[in-house]
């Protein structure tokens, strides 16, 4: 019974949420050594029960709001608390977590899901465009994200709080893999529908990502891209053709 199901899933998630929470951990122990004990037990409860539920979390099963919420937002304290645990994932399970971010990011599951999968986005691609050595696989998978990301700051751009969320997920992704997210923006270019305002699209990407911009993760880098992510838009509406 999918109900009884997803009743069962809901409660482990609403319990896998409280180990990884950060508000709690952060009164749970007594001491730093109990606190590090703590997150890297709950590290591994979260990193075992994440193999455990990808490969169930079925279209039917997310389809059901309460659960669809639990699990997503599972996924955002699990790479919140411990993105380093996103390096010695299967790659079968780290393309799983991709997949889902995709679908939620297109809004197939709400503005909610939406939301917690940007920020989601932005935990794990700035883990790894700050990670040394560059982990090229995981960059290479990443850059799927970029697609889906690009069209929620296009298609939001009315709701301040996704806005926000998706304009700092895809300067996070960019961070990440500049070379990926440039190859995007000559893909959309080549479209037979962009071709006439291809002059003008062209002028107004550059102007997102100028040359001499700072690709750094600081707060006034992120202000800065919002900035010119916003101007963009106004100067995009009506010209680019992405679908």
């Amino acid at each position: 019974d999918v109900e009884e199901k997803a009743s069962d899933l809901v409660i482990l998630l609403d319990i896998l949420a409280n180990v990884l929470n950060k508000d709690i951990l952060s009164i749970v122990p007594s001491s730093s050594s109990d606190t590090t004990e703590f997150a890297k037990s709950g590290s591994r409860v979260a990193l075992i029960a994440l193999e455990m539920l990808l490969p169930i979390m079925e279209d039917d099963l997310l389809k059901l709001p309460l659960l669809c919420r639990n699990f997503y937002r599972f996924i955002l304290y699990f790479t919140e608390m411990t993105p380093q645990s996103l390096e010695s994932l299967p790659e079968t399970l780290f393309i799983s977590i991709i997949e889902c971010l995709r679908h939620g990011l297109k809004s197939n599951f709400g503005q909610e899901i939406s939301l917690i999968s940007a920020e989601t986005v932005t935990e794990i691609a700035s883990y790894f465009a700050r990670h040394t050595p560059k982990n090229e696989k995981a960059v290479a998978h990443l850059a799927v994200l970029l697609e889906p990301t690009f069209g929620m700051c296009l298609n939001c751009s009315w709701q301040v709080d996704l806005q926000n969320a998706s304009a700092t997920a895809l300067f996070s992704l960019i961070c990440c893999n500049q070379v990926a997210f440039e190859e995007y923006v000559k893909q959309l270019l080549s479209r037979n529908e962009n071709r006439p305002y291809q002059t003008a699209l062209q002028s107004a990407f550059q102007a997102l990502l100028p040359s001499n911009s700072e690709l750094h993760l600081g707060r006034r880098e992120k202000r800065d891209f919002r900035s010119r992510l916003e101007q963009f838009l106004n100067q995009s509406q009506g010209l680019l053709v992405v679908e």
